[in-house]
């Protein structure tokens, strides 16, 4: 009885569809047209672009060319797969996509999924210059843990935060963010919030090059004293 009734609506449909002038054949064009979009233009702007109606679009998508929904194709990671493959917070992620950090789009519909393609995030995954937003140490995809360790090597340097700058030197973070203010130390503000969601720039970090930090010629003239770390002892 489910299968009569399956093929009525079928047939209903179909018969709808060339009632509105939309019974011609599907060209290659327009199924590549629609491959490429689908997930980033809604069924309705896919058919006023080719002319068709939400349901051929519908359809021809999902049941002539059988492609997976927008958020699971191959070729596609959502934000949330981005943070778990990072580890780091999705908050994170979707704030770098709409700052427009990580290259995406929000999905058409009501639900603002955050795309991205595969391609895009590992050509940012794999610049160094975005290394100083996540810790490679923290990623929990094993295969793309080891094409960033053996990137790292080729690369041959590290970022350092300021703190650990002024560790290494013994003196303290404020005197680090002076040399920088004066210039006498490269380094490298952070363009986007490192939280995801406060993009204003007074909260943004400074990373240092490992090999800045460590110079031969870098001396400190100590202004502000270090901030003594409580032992456990003291702490108790």
């Amino acid at each position: 009885m489910s299968t009569n009734l399956d093929a009525l609506i079928n047939y209903a449909i179909m018969g709808s569809e060339i009632q509105r002038g939309n019974g011609r054949k599907w060209t290659e064009e327009e199924d590549a047209f629609l491959e490429e979009n689908l997930g980033y233009l809604s069924e309705e702007e896919i058919g006023r672009a080719l002319g068709r109606s939400v349901i051929a679009v519908h359809l021809r998508w999902e049941r002539d060319l059988d492609l997976p929904a927008p958020s699971k194709a191959p070729d596609i990671l959502t934000a949330e797969n981005i943070s778990n493959i990072l580890g780091l917070d999705d908050h994170k992620i979707i704030g770098w996509v709409d700052q427009g950090f990580i290259p995406g789009r929000i999905m058409a519909g009501g639900r603002k999924i955050r795309l991205v393609k595969r391609h895009d995030f590992m050509k940012w995954v794999l610049d160094p210059n975005n290394w100083m937003y996540f810790r490679i140490s923290n990623v929990k995809d094993a295969e793309l843990k080891k094409q960033l360790e053996k990137a790292a090597k080729r690369w041959g340097d590290e970022w350092w935060s300021t703190p650990r700058v002024a560790r290494y030197h013994g003196v303290s973070t404020g005197d680090v963010k002076r040399y920088i203010k004066l210039g006498r130390i490269k380094a490298t503000q952070i363009k986007y919030s490192y939280g995801g969601r406060h993009p204003t720039r007074k909260w943004s970090y400074w990373f240092v090059l490992k090999s800045e930090a460590t110079r031969i010629d870098l001396t400190f003239i100590r202004r502000y004293q270090p901030k003594k770390t409580k032992s456990k002892d003291e702490v108790k």
